[in-house]
């Protein structure tokens, strides 16, 4: 950091160690300064990662937390016309349990001939 600060800015980052407590110093939060900030840790993970004062860390830097634990996958697009948003995979592939069906809309129904 002490050589390289003004090139280590980035849009994302992938925060240090799932967001350990000594993962994220205010100083490595200020030379990045990231629009997102990316969690990867289990849900409901043993060490309770990412840290709350690691979040609110990068949330007062301006960074945005997303958590995979909470979102699943997340992926961002690159390129010439990417819309440079986080997409959701949890919210763009729903599973067939979760539709918005009423109850007594079960589904198509079926008719047999004899």
């Amino acid at each position: 950091m002490k050589q390289h600060r003004e090139s280590l800015k980035a849009d994302i980052v992938v925060a240090p160690h799932h967001g350990s407590k000594t993962s994220s110093t205010a100083s490595f939060i200020d030379a990045v300064a990231p629009d997102y900030v990316l969690f990867a840790a289990g849900y409901r993970n043993r060490y309770r990662f990412p840290d709350a004062a690691v979040l609110r860390a990068y949330r007062a830097g301006g960074a945005i937390p997303l958590l995979s634990a909470e979102e699943g996958a997340i992926r961002f697009r690159f390129g010439p016309g990417a819309r440079h948003a986080p997409e959701f995979y949890r919210k763009e592939t729903k599973r067939f349990w979760r539709t918005d069906v009423a109850p007594n809309e079960v589904g198509p129904t079926s008719t047999t001939t004899k």
